[in-house]
Order: C-alpha cells, then structure tokens, then sequence
C-alpha cells in the first residue's frame, strides 16, 4: 500500500496517596512478566501468548551503511526492535490504551473505538522496486522478510489476541479490493485478500471485536488485465469489490469488471463489521495522481451510465466517485465512504468524513503534529459522520523498497511520538462532551516503513534496580535521552511465593509514577518468610515492561500467635478454664471432681492473613497418672470442628507415669482451618493419683 509514506535521581519517599491500591493480588510467573509476550515472534515465552505460525524474528532494519544512499547519518532511530520484547498491555498489566486519547475515551456512553491498521500483505504483493542495500531483511518479494505470512490462520488468531490483551477494538485491514476469491488475480493478490477473509471468521468468532476494509490501488494494478489504465475498467473493479462487500454469502452478484456471477463476501452487513450510525465504514488510500495523466476524453464506467468521458487525473477520478456514488446509493444500507486527510476531496455525493494518515519528512524531529492539529480542528468541527483520526510511533524508510525519496524519517523518541499523537485529540478541544469516533495506530505491521506497533516501543530505560534495608524496598529508575518516567504508567511490586525460587508471584501493590526517579515502599509484615521482591516498570499501553533483578527479604514475614478464646465443658469443669490463654506459663488449669472424666475443649483461635508457611499447635502441660487400669490423661486436637480427633498424648490406663511441665508442638498442615481448630483436654480419674495441668495453648503460625 504506502507508496505514498506517510538525570541524576535524587531518593523521594513514596507518600501515601501516591500508593495505588491493586483491585485484587494477582498470580502471576516471573517468566511471563519478563518474555516476550508479543505475536510478532518465532517463540513467544509468555504463556498468555497463544499460537502463532512465526517462523523467524524479525531481523531488524539498520539507518546504517546498508541503508546505502537513503543513510540518515547520525539519526537516532529507535524504530524497530529485532527482538520483541515485553510490552504492557490491559489483560497482564491494567494499562487501557483508551486512556492515552483523553478520560473516558470509550467508556460508556463515549463510543470511541481503538483500531490498528494492517497491510496484510507480508509474503504477499511484488513490487517493481529494488531492495536499497539487499540483506537479510530483503527476502521476499523485495519486502522485508518478517518471520511471518499475514494469511497464516495462527498468525491472525494470534494477532488477535494480543489486540484483545491491548483491549484494541478492531483493525481497518488494506486488502486489494476485497475481491471475489475465484475472481482471476495475481497470486499475491488472493493471498492477501485471503487474509482479509480470515481476519473476517476471526472477528466474528469473538465477542466483539470489529474490522473495517481500506482499499487501495493494488485492487487494479494486478487483477486480469485491467492494469489501471483505463478509468472504466478501474471503476468496475471498485464497483465488483462494493457489490461483494455488500452481498451476503448465501447471495450472488454480477460483477461489473467482467459479468461473472459470484457469492458475496457477506461483509457490510456483517455484525463485526465497523459501523457509524448503522452504516459500515469503508476507506479509500488512493495515489490518484500514477493514474489517468494522460487521458483526453477516455471512458467513464459511470456506473453503466453512457456517455461520460474525463480528461487528466483528477477529474477522471471526480467523475470514478461519481459512478461509485450512484452504484452505491442503491444498497439497502449506504455504506460511509472516507479519505485520507482531506475532509472535501471526495464529491459530496459519496463523502462521508476522512482518515488522518501520517506525512513524515526528512527531519526526525517533525512529528506532523501541526498538520495534525489542522486535521483535528476541521474533525472537530465536521458535520460529515466519520473523523478517524491517527496515532503513530515511528517511520523510517531507510531500507524500504517504495520510490519515497531519501531520508524519510520519523523518530520514535523512546516511545513519546506515540503517546504525543495519541493525546493530540484532546489538545484539540476532544472529550466527552465533544467525542471523538475512533483512533487508528498506523501502523501495526507495516515493517517496510518502519511503522509497525507489533513489537511495542522501546521506551529507552538505561538502569532500573532494586534494593532492600530491612523491610524498606527502594527503587530507582533512569533513561538515555529523549527517555523519561512519562512512558510509564505505574510500577507493580511482586513477592516469591515459591521461596528463594523467585518464579511464581503474587502483585502486592501498585505504585504511582512521581517523576523524580526514585520511590521507598514499606513491605508488609505478612510476606512469606522467605521471599524475593520484584520491581516491575509497567509502560504505557505498547511501551515496553521493565522488572528489576530480584531482591531476596531476610527480615520479611513475622510468626503470628494465636491463643483460644472460648472454652467449653461438655462432661466436666476444669478449674481456672481462661488460664490456658493468659498468655502465663505460671498459671494452669486442671480439672475437679474424683471418679469421672474431666473434659475441656478449647477454641476460637481465629485467622491470619498473608502468605501461611507454617502452623504449630504448641500445648505446655504436666501430668500424673497412677497404675490404675481406668485412668487416663490426654490432649488431643480437631480441625474439623470435633467429627475427627488426633491425639497429641494420651496416657495410663493401668500405666503409672507422670511428667513434669513440658510444652508439646504439633505441626499442622499450612491450609488448616484455623477458625475450626479445637483442642480437647481430658482426665479419666481422680487426683491425687490421676492429675493434669493444661498451662497454656496457643497456635505459631509462620508466614
């Protein structure tokens, strides 16, 4: 498609209010908040990645010599990562990509949509252009060669997916056309018109994301013979897609190009299909100014209206739009036709808005905001139905096979072109109570321009680490210059609850960016005894994630003691029952009465939150009993609130034995019930022969 391209840190104590509490603790692995979690990959090493049919990585593109003539000495392009890293997203990290346009950006009732733009064309259309400085990057049909084919049923599941982990919307996909699959086309043509069809059964199999169509001039350029040369045969390509877009599967059609029936392609009408006001959207991304120069009175198709001719390019195309305006008024729901940048090229007839696309330069540093801003002002204040308006992060066409001329760059500067045209919107006055319909990232796979958002932004963090005094965990981040903390969007604290292992986590808490580099966070007591802290730098939406090395807590944790509250004498009474929960290891209880069985249970230990590693039930007591076959002394616990008893002691039964103050543990299992624990002790006999003293009973848990 695009021929036409487009410190020093000083330590700040974290105050209270700049602590965000997380919604719930979250498990998690350190592989996945560390891998690679993109689709644009051989291997992703996150779990939550799904499949993908990668082949390889993509290799990266230099603005370097190999870039030959078209070098950029001394840029500093930060454009494209070799290696995908891992990149914030809402489902793993909470970050709303929504949130970058302005507050309550699609939150009901606000209906704005975030679509990614995709060329679906890797593997697919040749060009005529020479690769610059052939590489590895220069593999296939002189496109970089990028690991993957846009019509790989994997690979779109898997794009898919990690859109929805963005909580992107949709996607405006650029086939050539579409076009009828048994329509004669180059072979590249039906490969990427195919992957339109796929992108359309994915979609519908979701909840709701949606997809719009971007057509271009490759729809013509190779398809039969048409060739683009004459305005009529060009026309009733345009009108043979319209009418395929808009047939139902279960219809047919007669296409204007040839006068072959067809099954449609169930499009327009499909309930995943992008729509404004019930009416589905469609763009036009047309190089109008390669086509029709030379015409003197040539034929018009006019929508098979006789007798019109044009001459010269732009009004041979006027009077295309005039044809395809009249063709498609007849559709039982007119679709919303727009175009790039201008809000009035399109004749009235069949103008329905216009799509921002990004115009770069040969200086990095011109970001187009300014004819940004012209754009939004006219969206602003448009009466037409659709303004799509556009964020980027990057271009550079150091190495890309299209004629654009030499040095067409645009910087990502760590990330901040992004968030900068992301925002631009509400600059221009957008909000809630003047919404904006929809934003479209250009783009996500475009790798020949060097705009692809697949692989996130490095958002450029030179230094990022961890330390520990105590229970104080401190933290400090840096970055390598245009960088800073406004690519970041908050920072998450993980714990171990594996040990020293490290792997398996629990978040713990979300913290604020203050912006001066450095935070202190007082960990709980309640963490396991043994654990390693994690500090993870959470991006923006598409920026990359950074964690800190692990840091291991000699001083976390705390053991927990938990005494009885109740007490009960279902057959007897102790004396001084409350003794064995006064925290005294002076004072006892021991039963009265002569002859009988003396019982007591004890009960109400209540719970503990945090992390549990240990539980010790711990019964100091002292005994006598004498030879006598009928008594007895014992303890014995339940945990399943007294259907089930395990004994700690019991002893006699015609067995003389006596033993002084001596304090019994028992460890129990760490998922015990502690609110269901009681503990029973009981005296089959009399004193002075038969005795028992119960000191003191209390539970240690460790965590």
């Amino acid at each position: 498609m695009k021929a036409i391209a487009r410190f020093s840190m000083t330590l700040v104590a974290v105050l209270m209010s700049a602590i965000l509490a997380s919604e719930a603790q979250r498990t998690t692995t350190h592989t996945d908040e560390t891998s690679n979690n993109t689709s644009a990959c051989a291997t992703p090493t996150a779990s939550y990645v799904g499949t993908t049919s990668c082949s390889a990585n993509f290799p990266g593109a230099n603005d370097d010599a190999s870039a030959g003539t078209d070098r950029n000495t001394g840029a500093n392009t930060v454009v494209f990562d070799a290696v995908p890293n891992n990149v914030a997203d809402f489902t793993h990290d909470n970050v709303d990509i929504h949130k970058l346009i302005y507050n309550g950006f699609g939150v009901a009732p606000d209906t704005g949509k975030v679509f990614a733009n995709m060329v679906l064309w890797h593997e697919g259309p040749p060009f005529s252009y020479a690769p610059k400085s052939p590489g590895p990057q220069n593999q296939v049909n002189n496109h970089f060669s990028i690991g993957y084919a846009s019509d790989d049923t994997n690979q779109v599941s898997a794009q898919l997916a990690y859109m929805q982990r963005l909580k992107i919307d949709g996607i405006v996909a650029n086939p050539p056309g579409p076009l009828p699959p048994s329509l004669t086309q180059h072979a590249n043509n039906l490969k990427v018109n195919d992957a339109m069809l796929k992108w359309k059964t994915a979609a519908d199999g979701t909840s709701g994301f949606l997809y719009s169509v971007m057509t271009d001039q490759v729809m013509w350029k190779q398809t039969e013979t048409c060739g683009g040369s004459t305005p009529d045969c060009v026309e009733k390509l345009m009108i043979c897609s319209l009418d395929y877009m808009n047939t139902a599967t279960t219809s047919t059609f007669t296409c204007a190009f040839n006068g072959t029936t067809f099954n449609g392609g169930g499009f327009f009408a499909d309930s995943h299909y992008w729509k404004v006001s019930g009416r589905p959207v469609m763009s036009y991304f047309l190089d109008e100014s390669k086509f029709f120069s030379g015409c003197v009175n040539c034929a018009v198709y006019n929508d098979n209206q006789t007798g019109t001719t044009c001459s010269g390019s732009a009004d041979c195309w006027q009077k295309i739009y005039g044809g395809i305006a009249h063709h498609v008024n007849a559709f039982s729901t007119v679709p919303i036709v727009i175009n790039r940048d201008q809000f009035n090229h399109l004749p009235t007839a069949l103008n329905g808005g216009s799509f921002r696309w990004f115009n770069p330069t040969t200086s990095q540093t011109n970001h187009d905001l300014s004819g940004y801003d012209t754009w939004l002002t006219t969206a602003f204040s448009t009466t037409l139905p659709v303004a799509l308006a556009g964020g980027l992060g990057k271009v550079d066409h150091a190495q890309s096979p299209f004629d654009v001329g030499d040095h067409i760059i645009m910087d990502a500067t760590c990330g901040k072109t992004f968030l900068a045209s992301m925002a631009e919107p509400a600059v221009k006055g957008f909000g809630t109570s003047h919404p904006l319909q929809a934003v479209e990232i250009t783009t996500w796979d475009d790798y020949d321009e060097g705009t692809e958002m697949e692989t996130g932004i490095d958002n450029c963090v030179s230094s990022f680490s961890a330390s520990l005094t105590g229970t104080t965990l401190s933290w400090t981040i840096g970055f390598n210059s245009p960088g800073d903390e406004s690519t970041i969007d908050h920072y998450a604290i993980f714990y171990s609850t594996d040990g020293s292992t490290g792997e398996n986590l629990t978040e713990l808490a979300d913290v604020a960016v203050n912006n001066t580099g450095s935070y202190s966070y007082t960990l709980p007591t309640t963490l396991p005894s043994t654990t390693v802290i994690y500090v993870k730098a959470v991006g923006k939406p598409l920026l990359q994630n950074h964690m800190t090395a692990g840091v291991i807590c000699t001083v976390c944790g705390s053991t927990v003691t938990l005494r009885p509250s109740t007490f009960s004498s279902p057959n007897g009474i102790y004396q001084n029952p409350g003794n064995v929960f006064d925290n005294n290891l002076i004072t006892f209880a021991n039963p009265l009465g002569s002859g009988s069985i003396s019982t007591e249970i004890w009960s109400g230990f209540g719970t503990v939150s945090g992390t549990i590693t240990a539980i010790n039930l711990k019964v100091s007591s002292a005994y006598t009993v004498d030879s006598s076959f009928f008594d007895s002394v014992g303890v014995a616990y339940s945990t399943d609130g007294g259907s089930t008893w395990t004994a700690v002691y019991d002893v006699g039964f015609g067995t003389a034995s006596s033993r002084g103050q001596q304090t019994d543990v028992v460890s129990l299992p760490v998922g015990t019930n502690l609110s269901t624990l009681q503990v029973d002790a009981f005296i089959n006999g009399g004193p002075p022969s038969v005795n028992q003293q119960v000191y003191e009973i209390w539970i240690e848990v460790t965590r």
